[in-house]
């Protein structure tokens, strides 16, 4: 049996329910999960409405090389330069840093969260519904992180069904993830290969583009 790589640091995949289709990709020189909690607590600094969300963090061999390769291999999502985030949809990072991990040291939900944090006031959304993106009542969406999950659309707005309930994707998408505040719906569920929130985007482009026809 191959003896296991050591791992030399974690890198780690961040969201924050302030800043709606943005992450966060960054390493920590430990790979641990207390390591990752550390550094996400360093970044819930005064000027950051909300704390972060940790989408996943893998212990790698080198840390400092995959958080580079991750950088350049989305790099057209970069907003800028000299900062780490990125306007991709998060399950896109996580599958390729997934492929690199030698352990999963994501912290629980809440775990960087400070006692004075209590109740966290998300928000409003990013305007969404079915109806308005082409998607029909009765159509089979999936969860990104694992595609054999389905749900069936169950309204023109936002609602779909599950386990034999009606769920709001925001709303589910935080059971599903376990995290204490609900995360942004449409980036996390897909129809047709892209999640909803791209599939609106898309649209509103191509809609964009024949107006200014």
């Amino acid at each position: 049996m191959e003896d296991k790589p050591k791992a030399s640091g974690a890198v780690y995949v961040l969201s924050n329910a302030a800043m709606e289709g943005y992450i966060k990709i960054g390493f920590v020189k430990e790979g641990t999960v207390d390591s990752v909690v550390k550094r996400m607590k360093s970044l819930d600094a005064g000027s950051v409405p909300l704390p972060f969300d940790c989408e996943h963090a893998s212990a790698v061999a080198d840390a400092p090389a995959v958080e580079k390769a991750l950088h350049e291999a989305f790099g057209g999502s970069r907003v800028r330069s000299n900062r780490e985030f990125f306007t991709i949809e998060p399950f896109r990072v996580v599958a390729v840093l997934k492929l690199l991990e030698i352990e999963n040291v994501t912290p629980p939900s809440g775990q960087a969260d400070t006692p004075e944090d209590g109740t966290v006031k998300v928000p409003p959304r990013q305007w969404f519904r079915f109806d308005a993106v082409g998607i029909p009542i009765g159509a089979t969406i999936q969860w990104a992180d694992d595609p054999e999950k389905e749900f069936t659309v169950d309204s023109g707005k936002t609602h779909v069904l599950y386990e034999g309930q009606r769920w709001a994707i925001s709303t589910l998408a935080q059971k599903l993830k376990g995290w204490k505040r609900p995360p942004a719906g449409p980036e996390y569920f897909l129809y047709e290969d892209e999640t909803l929130r791209e599939r609106q985007r898309r649209m509103e482009q191509e809609q964009a583009a024949q107006d200014d026809d």
